[in-house]
């Protein structure tokens, strides 16, 4: 993930998963992309899968379905998300599957950004790498508390990097304890409260402007 100072962004997504089960062909058969049509552009660069003998069987770009997801029936206030449903051709135990994702943000708060994430849980992650690329003039909030995380400096930017290797997941553990929806990482560039409100009430003052309707059945 890379920010720029004015708050824009770009998102990039590689993914290289050895498909060993059936378990594995229905966890992956059908790839699911969020994003939001409000404030992102997303775009599927491929998705395809590698055989043991050598040949690729590419995915259509073509093939790709934008759905409302079934939340916006309980949230509509988030109509502006979307899911692009891709169903992976070819995808079987034994073959390795592959996507590549872009995805430019656009400010919803001009000057500002946030991000957060979560490592994968539910399968094994030989090589997992996490990068924030950020302006390093600015001031941020960052929590990171299970994963560490090491920086470098880049020019004008500062960049963040975490790696997971050879995780293994414990299912039965996870059975028994209460799953936690709280991200591994989360980053801000707001760095109060104050200026989150400050942000949020002009933006619902704008939105809250009585129109000439409203004025006149007041009046």
């Amino acid at each position: 993930m890379r920010f720029e100072n004015d708050g824009s962004g770009v998102r990039e997504t590689t993914a290289v998963i050895r498909i060993q089960s059936k378990a594995g062909v229905e966890g992956f058969g059908q790839l699911v992309f969020g994003y939001s049509t409000a404030n992102e552009d997303l775009k599927i660069d491929y998705v395809r899968v590698r055989t043991p003998d050598g040949p690729v069987v590419e995915t259509p770009a073509s093939s790709a379905q934008d759905f409302a997801p079934e939340v916006l029936r309980q949230a509509p206030m988030h109509s502006d998300y979307r899911q692009r449903h891709v169903s992976v051709v070819g995808l079987r135990p034994g073959v390795v599957l592959e996507y590549h994702t872009l995805t430019v943000v656009k400010p919803l708060a001009p000057g500002e950004f946030w991000y957060e994430y979560s490592f994968p849980e539910d399968y094994a992650l030989l090589d997992g790498t996490l990068q924030i690329d950020i302006p390093k003039s600015r001031e941020i909030k960052l929590k990171s508390p299970d994963h560490k995380f090491e920086t470098r400096d880049d020019g004008e930017h500062r960049i963040y990097s975490w790696g997971v290797k050879n995780f293994v997941p414990d299912r039965k553990k996870r059975e028994e304890e209460e799953s936690d929806d709280t991200p591994d990482v989360q980053l801000s560039s707001f760095t109060g409260w104050q200026q989150i409100a400050s942000w949020y009430a002009k933006l619902q003052s704008e939105r809250a402007m009585p129109d000439e309707s409203i004025k006149k059945k007041s009046g």
